[in-house]
């Protein structure tokens, strides 16, 4: 029964994250399209769990995108599951500390490296079939999702660290 209840809730996060992100993503105006709502979430999953079943969810909620994306199929599911596992690498071995800026400094990695290999994989792509596509927009793009990823991570989390022990600097694993 148990074992159940955790499918429930994993399939109910994977669901709810991508409808919030497809959700934000079409509905807001620009610079606030650009709040990666599947990043922000993840982060709080491995911040309150510590498991390396964010990697899971990564991937799952990236494949669901790739359904509604006019790019490429399995460039942005690669981009995102490799840059979370790096990201869980980084939160396990590097930065070890709990605190706000720890975890927002690697939610700003992690989003550099979603994005950095975002680019690599499309310019792979472009080149074996011959397409073409403008580097200005998507570097334009990256700068305010991070900074505006970061700073929703940043406001959310001040909120639910005052409420919730857990996530308090002070509780060191």
């Amino acid at each position: 029964m148990r074992l159940l209840a955790r499918i429930i809730l994993f399939i109910f996060l994977l669901l709810l994250t991508f409808w919030m992100h497809v959700f934000f993503f079409y509905t807001l105006p620009f610079p606030f399209r650009a709040i990666n709502t599947i990043f922000v979430v993840l982060f709080f999953v491995l911040w309150w769990r510590e498991s390396g079943s964010v990697v899971w969810i990564s991937f799952f909620v990236h494949l669901l995108t790739e359904f509604v994306s006019d790019l490429p199929f399995g460039i942005t599911m690669f981009s995102g599951t490799v840059s979370v596992l790096v990201g869980y690498w980084l939160y396990v071995n590097v930065f070890t500390n709990r605190s706000w800026y720890a975890i927002s400094l690697l939610l700003v990695v992690t989003i550099a490296l979603f994005r950095l290999s975002f680019i690599l994989l499309l310019v792979v792509h472009a080149f074996l079939f011959d397409s073409h596509f403008s580097f200005a927009p998507i570097i334009q793009f990256t700068l305010w999702e991070a900074g505006i990823t970061t700073g929703v991570f940043l406001v959310i989390s001040a909120a639910v660290s005052r409420l919730f022990f857990r996530f308090r600097p002070e509780r060191i694993r």
